[in-house]
Protein backbone atom coordinates (compact mmCIF):
# COMPACT_ATOMS: atom_id res chain seq x y z
CA UNK A 1 0.00 0.00 0.00
CA UNK A 2 1.43 3.66 -0.85
CA UNK A 3 2.00 5.67 2.35
CA UNK A 4 -0.83 8.14 0.90
CA UNK A 5 -3.04 4.98 1.28
CA UNK A 6 -1.69 4.03 5.00
CA UNK A 7 -2.16 7.54 5.97
CA UNK A 8 -5.91 7.60 5.14
CA UNK A 9 -6.08 4.35 6.73
CA UNK A 10 -4.22 5.47 10.42
CA UNK A 11 -6.68 8.66 10.04
CA UNK A 12 -9.65 6.47 9.90
CA UNK A 13 -8.77 4.58 12.70
CA UNK A 14 -8.14 7.45 14.62
CA UNK A 15 -11.79 8.52 13.76
CA UNK A 16 -13.72 4.98 14.36
CA UNK A 17 -11.56 5.17 17.91
CA UNK A 18 -12.68 8.63 19.05
CA UNK A 19 -16.27 7.95 17.50
CA UNK A 20 -16.40 4.47 19.83
CA UNK A 21 -15.48 6.59 23.07
CA UNK A 22 -18.48 8.81 22.60
CA UNK A 23 -16.33 11.47 23.21
CA UNK A 24 -17.18 14.93 21.41
CA UNK A 25 -15.67 15.21 18.24
CA UNK A 26 -14.51 18.89 18.98
CA UNK A 27 -12.43 17.38 21.34
CA UNK A 28 -10.08 15.66 19.10
CA UNK A 29 -10.54 17.24 15.74
CA UNK A 30 -10.99 20.41 13.91
CA UNK A 31 -14.84 20.69 13.69
CA UNK A 32 -16.23 23.63 11.40
CA UNK A 33 -20.00 24.29 11.12
CA UNK A 34 -21.50 25.90 7.92
CA UNK A 35 -24.70 27.14 7.23
CA UNK A 36 -26.31 28.35 4.39
CA UNK A 37 -29.56 30.53 4.10
CA UNK A 38 -32.12 28.82 3.46
CA UNK A 39 -33.74 30.36 0.31
CA UNK A 40 -31.82 32.88 -2.07
CA UNK A 41 -33.07 36.21 -2.04
CA UNK A 42 -35.99 37.76 -4.15
CA UNK A 43 -35.56 39.46 -7.54
CA UNK A 44 -37.97 41.30 -9.14
CA UNK A 45 -37.31 42.91 -12.50
CA UNK A 46 -35.37 45.92 -11.31
CA UNK A 47 -33.17 43.80 -9.30
CA UNK A 48 -32.66 41.43 -12.02
CA UNK A 49 -31.79 44.80 -14.08
CA UNK A 50 -29.61 46.04 -11.43
CA UNK A 51 -27.27 42.52 -11.35
CA UNK A 52 -26.79 42.54 -15.16
CA UNK A 53 -26.25 46.60 -15.73
CA UNK A 54 -23.56 46.30 -12.50
CA UNK A 55 -21.55 44.07 -15.07
CA UNK A 56 -22.40 46.24 -18.11
CA UNK A 57 -23.93 43.41 -19.93
CA UNK A 58 -26.55 43.15 -22.59
CA UNK A 59 -29.51 40.87 -22.22
CA UNK A 60 -28.29 38.62 -24.77
CA UNK A 61 -24.74 38.39 -23.28
CA UNK A 62 -26.18 37.62 -19.84
CA UNK A 63 -28.47 35.36 -20.78
CA UNK A 64 -25.53 33.26 -22.43
CA UNK A 65 -23.67 33.14 -19.00
CA UNK A 66 -26.93 32.19 -17.35
CA UNK A 67 -27.50 29.54 -19.98
CA UNK A 68 -31.16 30.62 -20.46
CA UNK A 69 -32.62 32.25 -23.72
CA UNK A 70 -32.63 36.19 -24.09
CA UNK A 71 -36.63 36.14 -23.85
CA UNK A 72 -35.58 34.31 -19.96
CA UNK A 73 -34.00 37.30 -19.23
CA UNK A 74 -36.61 39.86 -20.82
CA UNK A 75 -39.38 38.25 -18.91
CA UNK A 76 -37.37 38.33 -15.84
CA UNK A 77 -36.56 41.70 -16.22
CA UNK A 78 -40.29 42.92 -17.08
CA UNK A 79 -41.70 40.80 -14.17
CA UNK A 80 -43.89 38.77 -16.35
CA UNK A 81 -41.59 35.68 -14.42
CA UNK A 82 -39.61 35.07 -11.28
CA UNK A 83 -36.16 33.57 -11.93
CA UNK A 84 -35.78 29.71 -10.62
CA UNK A 85 -33.86 29.49 -7.08
CA UNK A 86 -31.03 28.25 -8.84
CA UNK A 87 -31.07 31.28 -10.73
CA UNK A 88 -31.43 33.93 -7.68
CA UNK A 89 -28.69 32.09 -5.86
CA UNK A 90 -26.32 32.94 -8.73
CA UNK A 91 -27.96 36.24 -8.86
CA UNK A 92 -27.25 36.82 -5.39
CA UNK A 93 -23.13 35.27 -5.66
CA UNK A 94 -23.03 37.81 -8.64
CA UNK A 95 -24.16 40.98 -6.17
CA UNK A 96 -22.03 39.63 -3.31
CA UNK A 97 -18.66 39.53 -5.31
CA UNK A 98 -18.15 41.79 -8.20
CA UNK A 99 -14.51 41.79 -8.18
CA UNK A 100 -14.38 37.53 -8.54
CA UNK A 101 -17.32 37.16 -11.22
CA UNK A 102 -15.72 40.24 -12.89
CA UNK A 103 -12.49 38.60 -13.23
CA UNK A 104 -13.95 35.47 -14.46
CA UNK A 105 -16.38 36.52 -17.16
CA UNK A 106 -12.90 38.59 -18.63
CA UNK A 107 -11.40 34.95 -18.73
CA UNK A 108 -14.42 33.29 -20.14
CA UNK A 109 -14.68 35.75 -22.73
CA UNK A 110 -13.78 34.86 -26.06
CA UNK A 111 -13.23 37.56 -28.81
CA UNK A 112 -15.44 37.24 -31.61
CA UNK A 113 -13.77 39.96 -34.12
CA UNK A 114 -17.30 41.54 -35.08
CA UNK A 115 -18.51 38.08 -35.59
CA UNK A 116 -22.21 37.23 -34.07
CA UNK A 117 -22.24 34.14 -31.49
CA UNK A 118 -23.59 30.71 -32.39
CA UNK A 119 -27.78 30.58 -31.08
CA UNK A 120 -28.10 28.84 -27.86
CA UNK A 121 -30.55 26.07 -28.13
CA UNK A 122 -33.13 27.83 -27.03
CA UNK A 123 -33.10 30.50 -29.52
CA UNK A 124 -33.16 28.38 -32.86
CA UNK A 125 -36.36 26.57 -31.53
CA UNK A 126 -34.36 23.26 -31.25
CA UNK A 127 -34.39 21.23 -28.15
CA UNK A 128 -30.75 19.24 -27.18
CA UNK A 129 -31.81 15.50 -25.77
CA UNK A 130 -30.19 14.32 -22.56
CA UNK A 131 -27.13 13.16 -24.56
CA UNK A 132 -26.41 16.36 -25.91
CA UNK A 133 -27.52 15.67 -29.53
CA UNK A 134 -30.19 18.58 -31.31
CA UNK A 135 -33.59 17.64 -32.18
CA UNK A 136 -36.20 18.92 -34.19
CA UNK A 137 -38.81 20.97 -32.78
CA UNK A 138 -41.59 18.91 -32.83
CA UNK A 139 -44.71 20.84 -34.39
CA UNK A 140 -48.70 19.61 -33.71
CA UNK A 141 -51.13 19.53 -37.10
CA UNK A 142 -54.45 20.71 -36.43
CA UNK A 143 -57.35 18.83 -38.20
CA UNK A 144 -60.73 19.00 -38.49
CA UNK A 145 -62.68 15.91 -37.94
CA UNK A 146 -66.15 16.02 -39.09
Amino acid sequence: MSRTGQKILAALREFGDVLATGEAMEKHFTVRTHVMPAEPAEYDGPAVRAVRERYAMSQAVFARLLCVSSGTIQSWEQGRRAPSPIARRFLDEMAASPEHFRARFAHLAVPTAGRPLPPTPGQRGDKTDPGGKRTAKKTRVKTNRA
